[in-house]
């Protein structure tokens, strides 16, 4: 006899007996139009926008009155932060879930927005740095997940693909609108409550998403 995965036999027996078995949590009849490829995509283009104020950390320090040598460290600081949060994020997604991941990562970033735009001190902008750049979790590994529980297996490659390219492409054209606002401000202050929206809207954006999701599961 042929050599069969494990579980294979099972899995067709159990197909067998439930044809018309539907999987919870995922999507069978995905849309485009859908409220939940909406609020995944709005969550993929806010992330992704955030995430560019990174590469302004040289100009920001200037802005607050040091030299590029600060301006340096303080890019330097966001690399680490970034490095750091990516690799604690998967273990609080599994610890907590996704979405609660997706949160708390959106709140450092809010909390770090307001110690960029009220604080002066090297130490505590360090620390913003650092935090700021928790985002990136949000704009790399979140965005997969959130397409894995908004669309399912079934339906990840019709729709992950998409929301990517999206977020891709506006956070790509958010970073020069950045050095715009900038240069018509002369400072930062307006960019960073815009990041700061942007994050309570990331936030509303998971609560929303995985609201309907649980309501999908329960029907």
């Amino acid at each position: 006899s042929s050599m069969t995965a494990y579980g294979q036999e099972e899995y067709e027996q159990f197909l067998k007996q439930n044809p018309t078995h539907v999987i919870r949590g995922r999507a069978p009849h995905f849309s485009f139009f859908s409220a939940e490829f909406a609020l995944a995509a709005g969550f993929t283009i806010l992330v992704c926008i955030a995430a560019q104020f990174t590469q302004h950390f040289p100009a920001f320090a200037e802005s607050k009155g040091f030299d590029s040598q600060f301006g340096a460290l303080l890019l330097s600081t966001a690399m680490a932060g970034s490095v750091s949060c990516k690799l604690i994020y998967g273990t609080g997604a599994d610890r907590f879930g996704n979405s609660k991941a997706m949160i708390m990562t959106a709140v450092l970033s809010l909390v770090s927005n307001f110690i960029l735009l009220f604080t002066s001190a090297r130490l505590t902008l360090q620390a913003g740095a650092f935090l700021c750049t928790v985002s990136a979790a949000n704009s790399s590994v979140g965005i997969a997940l959130i397409a894995s529980d908004m669309f399912g297996a079934q339906n990840y490659s019709k729709g992950y693909p998409v929301i990517s390219f999206m977020g891709s492409m506006i956070g790509a054209l958010s970073g020069t609108l950045i050095g715009y606002m900038f240069d018509a401000t002369g400072n930062y202050n307006v960019v960073l409550w815009t990041m700061a929206v942007i994050q309570a809207l990331v936030i509303v954006c998971v609560i929303a998403a995985y609201r309907r999701k649980a309501a999908a599961e329960a029907a």
